[in-house]
């Protein structure tokens, strides 16, 4: 990728600032082959340090756009004053349990097995579906309708708007937990280890308590409900840290002006070879002269 996009701008005339957004290096590390890149805004501590070792002061951390100054409740307002069912949902005596699984990381036989358990107990079950594509492997929906039938929350509006009426969000998806911490929502993680994403981002937001195994659903029920207001608390906290992104302000924006630089390899080819010729036709014209 990256050498796709330094082909990209060698071969255009383009001059103007390169943010890099949501980075994760993962296992990446050629940090100085980022060195056409102005600004970068990073989602995990690590690579941040790593980054602004070398690029002080041109890094940011934010583990995710969403978490900036971006109002997710506008429009769900509407969807929500829309739907029958969300609104039957808001009313019941029942708790509302949100579940955000992920095909790729929930889909073997343990898993589907202690969740068909748990999804008989006295609550109100809502799937959601966050990956909606035809895909066997990677498809929420069609993984969601193998082990239990119950309609779908397919939309990126319904998504907000189910969310906004629940009372504990169960999360496979990175997205899923920080659409909770947005909205201030309770969750569990029942990724445990399997996403590395979601454990680094347990692990910079102190929220690693919140990990449980899915035979441990339960469990973790019970504790959302005994530490619900000092959950939310630290919720209100992370959203309060002001992760500040604009695009306005990132396009005004001023060119790196420290170290190091990406320079053209085969403009450092050409520049040398000049060099070179014009110092030899220097050194036989001297040599002539004499």
């Amino acid at each position: 990728f990256v050498d796709k996009i330094k082909i990209l701008l060698n071969n255009s005339k383009f001059t103007g600032i390169i943010i890099a957004l949501s980075v994760d290096l993962g296992s990446y590390k050629e940090i100085d082959n980022l060195n056409f890149i102005d600004y970068f805004y990073v989602r995990n501590k690590d690579d941040y340090n790593l980054l602004n070792s070398i690029y002080e002061g041109y890094v940011e951390y934010i583990p995710d756009l969403i978490l900036s100054n971006y109002d997710i409740n506008i429009k769900s307002k509407y969807h929500f004053r829309s739907s029958k069912t969300l609104k039957t949902l808001k009313t019941s005596n029942r708790m509302n349990i949100v579940y955000c699984f992920a095909n790729p990381l929930d889909n073997n036989i343990n898993n589907i097995n202690y969740i068909k358990i748990f999804l008989k107990t006295n609550y109100n079950h809502i799937l959601l579906s966050f990956n909606t594509s035809t895909s066997l492997k990677e498809s929420d929906i069609i993984f969601n309708k193998n082990f239990i039938t119950m309609n779908n929350v397919t939309s990126g509006l319904q998504i907000i708007s189910t969310l906004q009426i629940a009372d504990i969000v169960v999360c496979s998806r990175y997205h899923s937990h920080i659409l909770a911490i947005k909205l201030l929502k309770p969750f569990i993680s029942i990724c445990n280890g399997k996403s590395n994403k979601v454990t680094k981002l347990l692990k910079d937001l102190c929220l690693t308590d919140l990990v449980f195994n899915t035979e441990n659903l339960p469990s973790g029920i019970d504790y959302i409900n005994r530490n619900r207001k000092n959950i939310i608390k630290r919720l209100k906290i992370i959203n309060k840290n002001n992760y500040k992104f604009s695009v306005t302000d990132s396009l005004n924006k001023k060119k790196r002006i420290i170290g190091p630089f990406f320079i053209d390899e085969k403009l450092i080819y050409h520049n040398v070879n000049s060099t070179i010729a014009m110092i030899t036709e220097k050194f036989n014209d001297i040599n002539f002269k004499q």
